[in-house]
């Protein structure tokens, strides 16, 4: 593309101008051609982003057929490189989730404990997939301390439990606080327990009956 810069103004503030225009036009040009080279990038990042996406999906598909069919092993292989290569993106959360529950299925509870945790703080765990990472790791370290006694285990539980509770969009809240609070219990920290249980024992409405008999019986347990 040609720019004139030579045609004379019609006046001096125009001059000025044209004038400007002519000693920097170099610039000018590096400045119009970088802005192009930019659109192009941002229309490549973005096509490339919408392409991943939809890669994604399909590795989700192919893991989550292999657990389906039982194919364990299979899911162990796959599922950790597919994680990590598309990390971030909404499918990635459910290879994770797949994968643990693959690992736990071969009896390799360690190994599922290890993924969950090596990615609870990555971007791909939120929402529901947060809910389900924390209440996996909240049942495998109480499965830990049924076999140990170690409180250290069932205090994590605990942790694990609170945080499932505090991801869930209401559901299943009441019940990982319940979880939460019986595994604090079995490590010694009534506190944490009661602090836990005392809104659900005092206002318990919102509760199912079954339930409601539980936080009752443990509650006041812990006295």
């Amino acid at each position: 593309m040609a720019i004139d810069f030579k045609r004379h103004a019609e006046n001096e503030e125009m001059e000025k101008t044209f004038d400007f225009l002519q000693k920097n036009k170099n610039m000018i040009f590096t400045l119009i051609a970088s802005i192009a080279v930019i659109i192009i990038l941002v229309n490549l990042y973005k096509s490339n982003e919408v392409k991943t996406k939809v890669i994604a999906s399909d590795k989700l598909y192919e893991v989550n057929k292999a657990f389906q069919d039982k194919e364990y092993a299979k899911v162990i292989e796959l599922g950790p490189n597919y994680l990590e290569k598309y990390s971030g993106y909404g499918a990635a959360g459910d290879i994770m989730i797949i994968t643990a529950q693959a690992f736990i299925r071969e009896g390799k509870t360690d190994e599922a404990i290890s993924l969950l945790e090596k990615n609870m703080g990555s971007n791909t765990v939120h929402g529901p997939t947060e809910f389900a990472a924390n209440n996996i790791l909240g049942g495998l370290y109480m499965d830990k301390w049924f076999e140990t006694k170690d409180s250290k285990l069932a205090e994590k539980a605990g942790k694990y439990y609170n945080n499932a509770a505090i991801a869930d969009n209401g559901f299943h809240k009441n019940k990982g606080l319940y979880l939460a609070a019986n595994s604090y219990s079995k490590a010694g920290n009534t506190a944490k327990a009661k602090e836990l249980l005392k809104p659900l024992y005092e206002n318990d409405k919102d509760v199912d009956y079954q339930l409601k008999q539980k936080i009752k019986f443990l509650y006041e347990g812990l006295d």
